[in-house]
């Protein structure tokens, strides 16, 4: 789990990132990795509507929320999937919405580097800049912006490489999921088009 880090001089924005080549790969990595699970998602959602993937992957990215595009998933596939594969689709966006979180919180920061944390890089939450701004801007008429800095500073965290390893573990275990499930959803619809039994395809499929 990421930690406090140690105080010393720090830096962040920009390029600071580059600093810590290594790291930025995983941060890529967690990037991509997600990227790829709306994809898969989008060939189920395909799938189950009946719909061509390319499609059904426009209408996911119009959806801006993980949440939203979740909860759409979930609508269709009640209304779509025969009751024993619900609750296949159900444990799948169980850890989609869990793992969102995770993910939001690497892509949607301010990384920055420590003279103190040399493997790590540090977290700051997005609004930081603004705030060490206001803060600056107050001190020239109180003296001081220790206070606000100091709060800020409190939020910090220390990622290291076996951090993004945890997360980019259990992203690409997500994906490998929904590959399967989405697989399951093209096979249904193209035996059914096929005009087998759906009955015994489903019954078999629920072994895999």
């Amino acid at each position: 789990m990421p930690r406090k880090p140690r105080d010393g001089s720090w830096g962040a924005g920009g390029d600071s990132v580059a600093e810590r080549p290594e790291l930025a790969i995983k941060i890529a990595v967690v990037a991509n990795t997600w990227t790829s699970i709306e994809g898969h998602m989008a060939y189920a959602l395909g799938a189950m509507i009946g719909a061509d993937h390319r499609v059904a992957l426009a209408i996911l990215t119009k959806i801006q929320t993980a949440t939203a595009k979740s909860q759409m998933i979930q609508a269709v596939g009640k209304a779509a999937l025969d009751a024993r594969l619900q609750p296949e689709l159900e444990n799948l966006l169980r850890s989609f919405n869990r793992l969102a979180p995770r993910r939001n919180k690497v892509i949607h920061v301010l990384w920055g580097i420590s003279d103190a944390e040399p493997a790590g890089l540090l977290w700051l939450p997005p609004d930081a800049p603004n705030r060490i701004s206001l803060g600056l801007m107050a001190a020239m008429t109180t003296g001081s912006a220790t206070e606000l800095i100091g709060d800020i500073q409190s939020e910090y965290e220390l990622w290291e490489a076996a951090d993004f390893d945890d997360l980019n573990a259990d992203l690409a275990q997500l994906a490998s999921e929904f590959i399967s499930f989405a697989v399951k959803m093209q096979g249904l619809t193209i035996a059914k088009a096929g005009g087998l039994d759906a009955e015994k395809i489903i019954s078999q499929m629920s072994k895999w």
